[in-house]
């Protein structure tokens, strides 16, 4: 993964070159700390178009992506379902915290899933891992499925 790091030290010397040296009051944030949120972010975009082995990719824990340990069928069949409760028009990350006794290894994002009227504020548990970076462990779905008749 040499390329996605070199991706992003030339996506921050861009935003810092683009940005007027008096206006920037704060540290860009490092590639580590802009991980989880793109992962989020690929993850969500995968799911509105169908891409099941890319969020297969994405979606995971410590020992490593569901791809990598489920057979096809079962990644096929999960991350369907994971796409058709998350089908979106709009989404926003709105806060990252902690994630308490694991604060070393995971983090959570908090994302506002927009789709139409309805917004739905889910808390996305990312995990580290050594070999495959950041994936994104637990989507509370059930915040959405048990709302959808309201």
């Amino acid at each position: 993964m040499p390329g996605i790091h070199s991706r992003h030290r030339w996506l921050l010397a861009t935003l810092a070159a683009l940005l007027p040296a008096g206006c920037v009051t704060q540290t860009l944030a490092t590639e580590s700390d802009l991980a989880p949120a793109m992962v989020v972010e690929r993850f969500l975009r995968a799911a509105n178009s169908n891409d099941l082995d890319t969020m297969g990719r994405l979606f995971g824990n410590r020992e490593g992506p569901v791809a990598t340990r489920d057979s096809r069928k079962d990644v096929d069949d999960r991350m369907f379902v994971v796409a058709s409760v998350l089908r979106h028009t709009d989404y926003e990350i709105r806060t990252e915290q902690i994630v308490p006794g694991r604060r070393q290894e995971a983090t959570q994002l908090v994302v506002r899933l927009v789709n139409g009227e309805r917004r739905y504020d889910l808390p996305f548990t990312l995990v580290q891992t050594a070999r495959w970076g950041w994936l994104i462990e637990n989507i509370p779905l059930e915040q959405i499925t048990n709302r959808s008749g309201q």
